[in-house]
Parts: C-alpha cells; sequence; structure tokens
C-alpha cells in the first residue's frame, strides 16, 4: 500500500492477502480469523510498512471516540501475532519498539484485489479433514506443541477433562500441527452426534474413506489400516466408551503406522494409552490493583475479552474493571465453555451485571452458538450430557457431593455420602470414579489428595440433590463431620502447622455448616459448638471480622440451646475478647467479654483456659495503659502455669512476663525472658500462636526487644531488629502480624527516634493493610500516627488545644501506652502554649506513674521539665529537678538513651546557668557509656554539645 493502494488493491505478504476494502484476511485463499479491532491494527501498520506507530497513534486510530488502555493494544497485537503465527517457521512481521510503538517488517507486495465477497474454502495442503476452528485457541498453545510432539513417539494419547474444558480444540490445534506428517493424512472422527455405539466402526471408516458395511466385524477396519500411516482423532469419546476402545485396540495392534489422538471425559483405559487430563485455563489471582494490562496476561481473562469483543463490538477491557472480570474467570472455574457463555451475555448485562447474576450460574450461561452440538448450548446441557452417562449409584454419590462447598477429602465423602446401603469404602470407589470421569475436579499436589465440584457442576448438583429429597438431610451430616474434624485437629499435639493448613481449606465448608445451623431448620446447639470450636481456623486466617457475626449469633442462642455457663460459652466469651479489641476496637465490650469468660474458667477448673484468658487479659490492660494490672495477671499465669511443666504455658508466660516487664521499665528482666522466649521456636510452631491468639507473638517478642534494645542504648541493634522483624512479619502474610509489627513495632519506634520519614511510610502502609483485612483496631492505630506526624511537621502552628485533642483521640485509639504525650509534645512545645502543654503533660506523668507505665516515665519527666523551662513563670530550679529525677529514673532503668536526653536537657540548663564544666560532665558521663549509634539523632546532639563546650566527647 504505502501510497500506492487504492480502492481495488490488496496487500501480500507471505502467504497471506488481505483486502482492505472488504477487510478480509486470506492465509493461501482460506479466511483467517481475527477480531476486528486486530484488523484495524494491521491494516494501520500496512499503509506505512516499516514506519514506527507510535502507541498513542494506534490507540486513536483504533479506538476514535473512546478512551482506553495501552494494555488493549497490546492484547490486540497479540492477537494479531497469534493470527499471522508471527515468530514461528521463520516467520517475522510486527516488530514492537519498546514503550514507544509498532511497526510492520515484513515483505509487501500491492496486488489487485480479486478476492470475492465470500471467498471459496480451498483444502489445506496435506489429506485431512479437519474442520476450520472459529474460535482462537488461547493459553494451550505451549500444551499443543507437546502433544504434537509427543504422538511420535505414543501412539494413543487421551485428552481427558470435563465438558467444555477445550478439548476439542486443543485436539483440533494439534492434529493441524502435523498436517502433512503422516503420509496417509490426518483425519477427525467427531463421535459426539452418535446415539448408538454400534455405528462407531462404520463412522471412522467413512473418515478414513474406507468402505465396510456397519455388520463388517471389527477386525475387518483394522485389516484395512494395517499399511497406512495416518493419524486419527477420534473427539468426544465418552458416550461410546466402549465401542471406541475396542476399536482403538485393534487398531494398535493391527495397524503400526496408525497413531490416535482421543478426546473423552475418561480415560479408554486400555493398554498402551498415555492420559493428559487437560486443566482450566489459568486465572489471575484475587486482586483489588488487578490493571487491565495484568489481567490480560491471564489466558482466561484473555478468552473472555476476546469473546466479549466479538458479540459485542463496543467492550473493552478497562483498568477499573479488570478485577472483576478476574473474579468472574476465577468463579468459572477457567473453562473455556462458561467463560464463552459468559462474555456473550456481557453486552445485555455488562460486566457487573453479569458478576451479580453469577449466583443464578446456570441460568446465566445459556446461549452458545446454534451450530454447536446441543450439550454445548448451555452448561446445564453438558452437565446434563455428562451427567446421563453415569451409573445409578454414580449419579447418587455425586448429589450427594453437592453439599460440599469449597471441596472435600474422600474421609469427608465417605463419612457424609454414604449409608445403610453404601459403605464408605464404596463411597470411596465412586469418587474417584467420578474424577476419573472428569465430573469431580482432583488436586493430588496437596498433603492429602482433595476434591471439588466446579461452581456450575455444584449448582447443578445441588439440583439434583433436591430432586432426589437428600438436600436437606445431609446438612447436618455434613455440619457433624466438620464438628467433629475440629475436635480431631484440637488434640492434634504439635502439628498445628499441618493442622492449620488443613483447616484452612475447609473456610468454605465451615461456613455452609454455620448457615445451616444457625439458619430456620439448623441446630443452634451444633452451631454454637462449630463457632466454638473454629475460633483457631478464623484467627490463622485473620477472619476474625467475619466470625464475630457467627459469634454474636451463637451467644444470643446460649439460652435457648441450654448452654448458658457452660465450656462452650467461655471459649466463645474468651474470642470475643480478642475480636472486640483486633475487629471492632471496643475496649468496655473485649473488658465485658473477658471478665466473664475468666469468670466461667474459675468456676470450671478449666486450667487452660484460665491461663488463656489471664494472657490474653494482660494484654488488654497493657493497650488500655494499665501495666500494674497488666503485670500482675501476668504474674498470676506464671504461678498457675509453673507447675505444669508445659513448653507451650512456660512460654506463653514468659511472653507476657516480657512484654509487662518492658512496660513497667524493667528492661534487663524484659530483654532476658524475650530472649528466652524467642528460643522456644524449636519447640512452639508459629502457626500454634496464630490459632492461641491469632497473631504471630515471635514477631511481637521481637519488635519489642528491639523498643529495649533501642532504650538500653543500642540504636544500631535495634533498628536492625526492627527491619529484620518488619521482613519477618510480612513473610508470614498474617494480616494482623503484619500490622501488628507496622505498628507497634516500626511507628512506635520511628515516632521515638525521630524518624519521622520513615514513620509516615510505615503508617500508610500500616492504614492500608488494615482497612483491606477490616481490622479497625490497627486503622484506628494507623490514622492517630498519621495525625500526630501532622502535628509534629512543623509546616502549621499547632495550639495546645490541638495537642490535647491530638492525645485523646490517640487514647480512644485504645493503644495509647506505645506513646506518651512526650511523643506529642517533644516538637511541639511553643512558649505561647507552654502552660497549657506543661497541664498536659502533668496529667500524662500521672496517669503513667499511677498505672506503672514507667518505660516511658523518664522521657515524661524530661519533658516536662523543658515546658518547665517555656513557662510564662520559668521555674529553673522544679525543671532542675524533673531532669535530676528523669536521669535518676532512666539509670536505674538501664535505659541509657533516655538517660542521654535527660543530661542534654539538664546540661542546657546548667549551660545557660553558667556551670559549663557541670553541663559538660554530666552528657560526657552518659555518652561515653555508647559503644554504637554515633550517626543517631540524639548522639549527634550530644556530641554538638560537647563540641560547643569544647570538651573531649570521648569517641
Amino acid at each position: 500500500m504505502a501510497g500506492e493502494a487504492g480502492s481495488s488493491t490488496a496487500v501480500s505478504f507471505g502467504p497471506f492477502q488481505l483486502s482492505p476494502r472488504q477487510r478480509v484476511l486470506l492465509e493461501a485463499g482460506k479466511p483467517v480469523r481475527v477480531g476486528s479491532r486486530a484488523l484495524d491494527l494491521l491494516i494501520a501498520l500496512l499503509e506505512r510498512p516499516g514506519e514506527l506507530l507510535s502507541k498513542d497513534e494506534l490507540i486513536s486510530r483504533v479506538w476514535p471516540t473512546t478512551h482506553v488502555a495501552e494494555g488493549n493494544l497490546k492484547f490486540q497485537i497479540a492477537n494479531l501475532r497469534r493470527a499471522l503465527r508471527d515468530g514461528q517457521e521463520g516467520r517475522r512481521y510486527l516488530e514492537s519498539s519498546s514503550g514507544q510503538g509498532y511497526r510492520f517488517v515484513g515483505d509487501v507486495t500491492v496486488v489487485n484485489d480479486t478476492a470475492p465477497s465470500q471467498p471459496p474454502s480451498t483444502p489445506r495442503v496435506g489429506k485431512n479433514n479437519l474442520p476450520a476452528r472459529l474460535t482462537p485457541l488461547i493459553g494451550r498453545d505451549d500444551l499443543v506443541t507437546k502433544l504434537a510432539g509427543r504422538l511420535s513417539a505414543q501412539r494413543l494419547i487421551t485428552v481427558v477433562g470435563p465438558g467444555g474444558i477445550g478439548k476439542t480444540s486443543v485436539a483440533i490445534a494439534t492434529a493441524e500441527q502435523l498436517i502433512g506428517a503422516y503420509e496417509d493424512g490426518v483425519w477427525s472422527v467427531d463421535l459426539g452426534r452418535l446415539a448408538d455405539p454400534a455405528f462407531v466402526r462404520s463412522t471412522v471408516a467413512a473418515a478414513v474413506r474406507i468402505s465396510m458395511n456397519p455388520e463388517d466385524p471389527l477386525e475387518t477396519l483394522a485389516a484395512a489400516l494395517r499399511n497406512a500411516r495416518l493419524l486419527l482423532v477420534l473427539d468426544n469419546c465418552s458416550h461410546v466408551i466402549d465401542a471406541v476402545a475396542g476399536l482403538v485396540v485393534a487398531i494398535l495392534r493391527t495397524a503400526p503406522g496408525v497413531h490416535i489422538l482421543a478426546t473423552s471425559r475418561e480415560p479408554l483405559r486400555v493398554e498402551g494409552e498415555h492420559i493428559y487430563r487437560l486443566g482450566p485455563l489459568e486465572c489471575p489471582p484475587a486482586s483489588e490493583r488487578l490493571t487491565a494490562a495484568e489481567a490480560l496476561r491471564f489466558p482466561a481473562v484473555q478468552l473472555f475479552v476476546d469473546l466479549a469483543a466479538a458479540s459485542h463490538s463496543g467492550f473493552e477491557l478497562r483498568d477499573e474493571d479488570a478485577p472483576l472480570i478476574g473474579e468472574i474467570c476465577r468463579r468459572l472455574d477457567g473453562i473455556p465453555l462458561a467463560i464463552e457463555l459468559a462474555a456473550a451475555r456481557v453486552g445485555v448485562l455488562g460486566v457487573h451485571g453479569l458478576a451479580a447474576r453469577l449466583e443464578n450460574v446456570l441460568q446465566v450461561l445459556t446461549g452458545g452458538h446454534r451450530m454447536a452440538l446441543p450439550r454445548h448450548r448451555t452448561m446445564r446441557a453438558a452437565l446434563d450430557w455428562s451427567y446421563s452417562l453415569l451409573t445409578p449409584p454414580e449419579q447418587m454419590v455425586f448429589s450427594r457431593l453437592a453439599v460440599f462447598a469449597g471441596g472435600f477429602t474422600l474421609d469427608a465423602a465417605a463419612a457424609v455420602a454414604s449409608d445403610d446401603t453404601h459403605s464408605q469404602e464404596q463411597i470411596i470407589d465412586l469418587v474417584l470414579e467420578l474424577a476419573t470421569k472428569s465430573l469431580v475436579a482432583a488436586d493430588a499436589d496437596l498433603l492429602e489428595p482433595r476434591f471439588r465440584l466446579t461452581e456450575a457442576t455444584r449448582a447443578y448438583a445441588v439440583e439434583k440433590s433436591k430432586e432426589r429429597g437428600e438436600f436437606s438431610e445431609l446438612a447436618p451430616r455434613h455440619a457433624m463431620y466438620f464438628l467433629k474434624l475440629l475436635g480431631v485437629f484440637s488434640r492434634s499435639g504439635a502439628k498445628f502447622d499441618e493442622a492449620s493448613a488443613a483447616l484452612a481449606l475447609e473456610i468454605n465448608n465451615l461456613r455452609t455448616a454455620l448457615s445451616w445451623a444457625f439458619g430456620r431448620h439448623g441446630d443452634l446447639a451444633i452451631g454454637i459448638n462449630l463457632a466454638t470450636s473454629s475460633v483457631p481456623v478464623w484467627l490463622s486466617m485473620s477472619l476474625m471480622a467475619e466470625w464475630h457475626g457467627w459469634a454474636e449469633r451463637a451467644i444470643a442462642a446460649l439460652d435457648e440451646a441450654k448452654l448458658r455457663g457452660t465450656s462452650e460459652e467461655m471459649k466463645l466469651q474468651t474470642a470475643l475478647g480478642i475480636s472486640f479489641q483486633l475487629v471492632k476496637n471496643r475496649a468496655s465490650d473485649a473488658h465485658a467479654a473477658l471478665a466473664r469468660a475468666l469468670e466461667l474458667a474459675d468456676h470450671l477448673g478449666d486450667t487452660d483456659y484460665q491461663l488463656r484468658i489471664l494472657q490474653t487479659f494482660s494484654i488488654y490492660h497493657m493497650r488500655i495503659g494499665e501495666v500494674r494490672t497488666a503485670l500482675a495477671l501476668a504474674r498470676r499465669a506464671n504461678t498457675l502455669a509453673a507447675p505444669l511443666a508445659d513448653s507451650v504455658s512456660i512460654a506463653m508466660t514468659e511472653w507476657t512476663l516480657g512484654i509487662s516487664e518492658h512496660w513497667v521499665g524493667e528492661h534487663r528482666t524484659a530483654r532476658r525472658r524475650l530472649e528466652k522466649f524467642l528460643q522456644y521456636q524449636r519447640a512452639v510452631p508459629r502457626s500454634y500462636f496464630l490459632h492461641y491468639a491469632g497473631f504471630d507473638l515471635y514477631v511481637v517478642a521481637r519488635y519489642t526487644l528491639a523498643h529495649t534494645l533501642w532504650i538500653q542504648g543500642q540504636p544500631e541493634q535495634a533498628m536492625e531488629t526492627l527491619q529484620a522483624t518488619l521482613d519477618e512479619a510480612r513473610h508470614l502474610k498474617n494480616p494482623v502480624s503484619v500490622c501488628s509489627a507496622l505498628a507497634f513495632g516500626g511507628c512506635a519506634l520511628c515516632l521515638r527516634t525521630g524518624d519521622l520519614d520513615a514513620a509516615e511510610r510505615l503508617a500508610a502502609e500500616l492504614v492500608g493493610q488494615a482497612q483491606r483485612y477490616g481490622l479497625g483496631d490497627f486503622l484506628a492505630y494507623g490514622k492517630a500516627v498519621q495525625e500526630i506526624l501532622l502535628l509534629r511537621d512543623g509546616k502549621t502552628k499547632v495550639s495546645a488545644e490541638q495537642h490535647r485533642t491530638g492525645l485523646q483521640r490517640w487514647r480512644e485509639s485504645g493503644w495509647h501506652i506505645l506513646l506518651s504525650s512526650s511523643d506529642l509534645a517533644n516538637t511541639l512545645a511553643k512558649a505561647e502554649y507552654a502552660d497549657e502543654l506543661l497541664a498536659i503533660v502533668g496529667e500524662e506523668r500521672e496517669r503513667a506513674e499511677q498505672n506503672w507505665v514507667l518505660s516511658t516515665f523518664p522521657e515524661l519527666l524530661r519533658v516536662e521539665g523543658e515546658l518547665l523551662l517555656l513557662s510564662h513563670d520559668p521555674d529553673a530550679a522544679l525543671a532542675r529537678a524533673r531532669f535530676r529525677r528523669s536521669l535518676e529514673l532512666a539509670r536505674a532503668q538501664g535505659a541509657l538513651s533516655w538517660e542521654l536526653r535527660a543530661a542534654l536537657s539538664l546540661a542546657r540548663l546548667e549551660r545557660t546557668q553558667g556551670r559549663t564544666k557541670e553541663a559538660s560532665q554530666v552528657v560526657h558521663e552518659v555518652y561515653q557509656q555508647f559503644t554504637e549509634g554515633f550517626d543517631s539523632t540524639d548522639l549527634k546532639n550530644a556530641k554538638q554539645f560537647l563540641d560547643d563546650l569544647g570538651a573531649p566527647p570521648g569517641h
């Protein structure tokens, strides 16, 4: 073209000819299926061959009135490359210039456009009768190449999979690659329309052009193929599988030059068969931030977008729709037929309407191509076909499996689906047979083999179960099985990792069982026991927000179920106390639940739960700043645990005491306990604490140790420990543990050390995580930190009232112990607000002293002294007293970092009063005790002070 092309010209390149006038692309005279957008791109590129066309230019050409993401251009270029087989067999047509655009680089010839409106079909090179593929084969290229290669050595390959998975498309594409490789051709036999297996032989004979009567024996056909070299594609064998198996055996024994590629929902089960079980198309993982370009990397989304665009010309994949389309593909289990049927509905329902209606998946997935086999026009028809091929016992088990949501093990199926006439062993055999016939999907890669029904298949099974009148009878058996399973795992000794992984897979079954138990025809006692027993599962998966709803229903049902005052209530109240803290951020409700739980544990004499509740209660009192009470509870727990000689109980009390002692200012003891606790990782796995408390206690111990190290004057070790803790928590991918490390480790320590940039980054990450997982407690903490940072940024003039409001909001977040008013006041002290700030800090000091929050007490005293010097009526004597008391208390605690700050404040006061020698001496005595961290802000300030006085720093 390139300026020469007119309305009656076409462009030829390689085996292709493009007619822009008729918008037709031919390959060797045969139409090539290519989407309209991809065709527009090809026309645009061929108008200026060899020239680089920018991305913006191509987008404006192909989408002149629509704003689309760049991912759509990449997707259509990929479609075009696939249609041209660019990069295969030495072909090279399209070249991309990174970040800029694309150019056509093939040799181009302008020819007369002689293409008729409907060009005639011409046979492909080589003997074959393969049907033309009218839809693109997406996500299967590597598989097709692998199968084509294997057929040279493996004479019989059966592609096995459920209806609609794409077996026929894969088989035909594989056979296309082998046209010309077999002297006597490649022949496809569609057995799907046969109603009588007696006609299998004659149908195959007709396809390979052999004359025989239906009455002729099987050996006649096999003998006729004795000297042939051909590939036989036997498609849709399932319903005539016995006849096909007999034929295949005869051909393999008699005709060594014949290779067979079969498709079926189950293997032929004959000697020499190689089975390839075809899986679903890969779908993107769940992500709220999935972009169009990212989504289009996944074959399931590619297929959906391609088919949706084909059925609705205005459809384009937008970034805002990408997460929802990813969800649709996941819910359709990546099954091509289901995706095809769903994509056809986009023009009517839209993406959001389609997603909303997938609850009625069988009603939505209709409207397949008119020329398709009837069983491929709707998902219901496809499932009807498969169901009709099952034996009565297989149909019975299939319908009973409908009760499982999210999959099941063989043990679960056997327990729930067996009855007086079908033993558990028989049920297992029938489930395995259903898996062989592709009605049940199997995952053998797990520790224990697991099975499931796809969403559409399960909806169909539910209908069949209700038709049989069994569904209501299965629900209580299902719920009781999982209640017993939870009991087994609660007694599983130290195998917590194994238990956690296994139970996490059952979360949808737990939801289903709880829904039934608390429903109209359920059993409240079973529901209460399920809610109680399943707490470790929800905790370990950070789904306590969801569990909280079930717990409240369980609490409300206690009286009706006559379980008030029992161990079930005790366990529920304990977990509710945790939930009210982590999820709801409701301290008073948490206190009430834990108090009731402890009352019941004492009454029942349950030592294990007494320990659990005391430790949880200790954490609760620490978070609201009542360290005296927290330490007393920790010591009470320690007294209970001492005679047990149990590593778990001792580890827990070491942890609780270590955290409490840190906050009470006993840093040396706290450090020893925390370091000792961290050694328990060899004996007590992390997953135990995830079950026990909902977060990883090793992470908490490590970042508390980081705080202790900093206070003791080891800032480098402290920050290294903190960074390791953050990395460790992120690696665990437990949301509560991540938020805990970000909040109480990262934000708190960075604010304390004055690294406001790091605190800002960590606070933003914390807020994002907390919002994503519905953790109200951590969300309040993150927002409180952000408010502190806003007050401390120095860009705005902050009043004492704003300071008081910020402190109050911090207290309301429930974790004000981790930062005192000194963290707010430290950079806010302005002479005009000093009196008001002094009153606030005084209140905080009294509160801290009363509740034994002595870890930060030296700093509170120091800040109070600084404010006394800034007040309207400065009191240097009282300020000096505050500095000296701060210095003495810090020294007694071994809190070298607080001691240095107090020494600097005292020294500055001494210098203003002319006592430079005393000023130098008080700083020098503390400064020389440091062995690291000389690049930290506090040590730099101290060195600068000593340099200004002309005193040797000692380092």
